[in-house]
């Protein structure tokens, strides 16, 4: 069975993973599971992922894939479960044709509970999906470096994650408890590099707002930190467009880091966002408008992504592709 889109790179949606069994532990790990695997995906180049935001209503409920895949408008439907059991950890995942609603390939992998081995299955499931997408990839996909061998480092870093998923306030990205919980996941490991990225540009946004001038240093700081540890890693290009777009305003700068950061990972939404505002900052409307339809395709559950692609279009004077998007 394979995927059978005419137009573009295929498009899967990664729903949120299940604890199946009802321990805080399993909850957490279900969760870190879901987000990480998220992270994996969207860094292969030939591939679109559905945004986070666009697949939690989809949690705890009844699933029809077909249904799912129509109304997300993805290709495959990858969903799993996660079990915790003393120092074990039992993970199952299956992707699905969203079409027709065939079993393009599922696994368990029962592993020790480390963080080498989680992220190790996240490899294992990244090049299964390569390979239920015939051509899709030029070539296999390679282990991504691991990010952390440290539980207690992989703990706080999902535990900030959490605090800004379950807030509707964009304030919760710049709070002191999240940004806390950044710190004390690269003390815990000096070479994770995740979390430092975040830290750039939680600084980066309080001073673009005004609100904390003395954090450019702290951004500048942590920067340099994650230069001298990855200077190649997506995580310092990432700090980087965060860095230069909100601290600097060097929007073309900013643009050129966007798009290699696009280049490598094509379904960072986050990223996605900046490159539409900065191209609205140099009056690209074009390539606005091309940046504001992978964001809605990214994220098509978000009503701000219809705005904006609405928007787009008639600052196109592409009036009538406005319209069908206002009546759908």
């Amino acid at each position: 069975v394979q995927i059978r889109r005419e137009e573009g790179p295929p498009v899967v949606a990664v729903l949120p993973f299940s604890a199946v069994t009802a321990t805080e532990d399993s909850e957490f790990f279900a969760a870190g599971e879901h987000d990480d695997l998220l992270t994996r995906l969207a860094q292969l180049p030939s591939l679109l992922v559905i945004s986070r935001t666009s697949v939690m209503e989809y949690k705890d409920v009844q699933r029809n894939i077909r249904q799912i895949g129509q109304a997300l408008g993805a290709d495959a439907i990858l969903e799993g479960g996660v079990q915790s059991a003393g120092n074990r950890l039992r993970i199952n995942a299956q992707l699905i044709d969203a079409e027709t609603d065939e079993h393009l390939w599922a696994e368990t992998y029962d592993r020790e509970l480390t963080a080498a081995d989680i992220f190790d299955v996240q490899d294992d499931i990244a090049r299964a999906i390569a390979k239920a997408l015939p051509g899709v990839l030029a070539a296999p996909v390679a282990d991504s470096p691991i990010p952390t061998q440290n539980m207690a480092a992989y703990r706080a870093y999902h535990e900030a994650l959490k605090i800004v998923e379950e807030s509707s306030s964009s304030s919760a990205a710049r709070s002191e408890e999240y940004r806390n919980l950044l710190r004390k996941a690269a003390e815990l490991d000096p070479g994770f590099t995740r979390p430092l990225a975040l830290l750039v540009g939680s600084y980066s946004y309080s001073v673009f707002n005004g609100e904390s001038p003395e954090l450019l240093e702290s951004a500048e700081e942590v920067l340099e930190e994650i230069k001298a540890i990855a200077p190649d890693s997506v995580d310092y290009l990432f700090a980087q467009t965060y860095y230069t777009y909100y601290a600097l305003r060097d929007y073309d700068l900013a643009h050129q880091l966007a798009s290699r950061v696009l280049e490598l990972g094509p379904s960072d939404t986050d990223v996605v966002e900046i490159k539409s505002w900065i191209e609205r900052r140099q009056g690209d409307s074009d390539a606005r408008l091309e940046t504001a339809r992978r964001g809605r395709t990214l994220a098509p559950k978000h009503p701000q992504r219809t705005r904006q692609l609405i928007y787009n279009r008639i600052l196109a004077h592409r009036y009538d592709e406005a319209m069908v998007e206002l009546e759908g």
